[in-house]
C-alpha cells in the first residue's frame, strides 16, 4: 500500500523539506518528490486527499496510461503472411515499413515481441522436432 496521504500530511506540517519528508515517511527522496509532483498536477494537499477514498486518491495519482491504446496496431496476419511467402524479407524489414506508415508506432522489440505472441495464440508458430538417430 502507498504511504501518499502521509506524504501529503507531512509536507503540510513540515513544509518543502523533502529529507525530512522522506525520513518521516520512511520512503526514498525520490518516490517523495514523484508522489509530490503527481499530487501537484492533480491539484491536490492534504485537505483534499482526506476527504478521497484510497481508490480515488490512487486513481487521481496514477491515471492508466493512455499512450498505448491510441497506437494502430498492424496486421499481424498480414505480416505473418509476407513473413512465409518472401525468402528474403525480415522482421526488421517488415517492422521499417510498419514505422514509415505510422511513426508513432511500435518499437521494433514490442512489434517482435507481439507478432510472436500473436503467431503463438493463432497456431501458426507451431513446429514439431523430431530426433533422428544415426544409423
Amino acid at each position: 500500500m502507498r504511504r501518499i496521504r502521509e506524504v501529503l500530511r507531512l509536507r503540510a506540517e513540515l513544509g518543502p523539506n523533502l529529507s525530512a519528508i522522506s525520513a518521516g515517511a520512511n520512503l526514498a527522496r525520490s518516490t517523495v518528490r514523484a508522489y509530490l509532483d503527481r499530487a501537484a498536477a492533480a491539484g491536490l494537499d492534504a485537505a483534499a486527499a482526506d476527504g478521497l477514498s484510497e481508490a480515488a486518491l490512487e486513481a487521481a495519482l496514477f491515471p492508466p496510461p493512455s499512450a498505448a491504446q491510441g497506437r494502430v496496431l498492424p496486421d499481424w496476419a498480414a505480416i505473418d503472411q509476407e513473413l512465409r511467402r518472401h525468402k528474403h524479407v525480415t522482421r526488421k524489414l517488415l517492422w521499417m515499413e510498419y514505422k514509415a506508415a505510422d511513426p508513432d508506432g511500435l518499437g521494433f522489440s514490442q512489434f517482435k515481441l507481439r507478432l510472436s505472441e500473436w503467431q503463438k495464440a493463432s497456431g501458426r508458430g507451431l513446429s514439431m522436432r523430431q530426433v533422428h538417430r544415426a544409423g
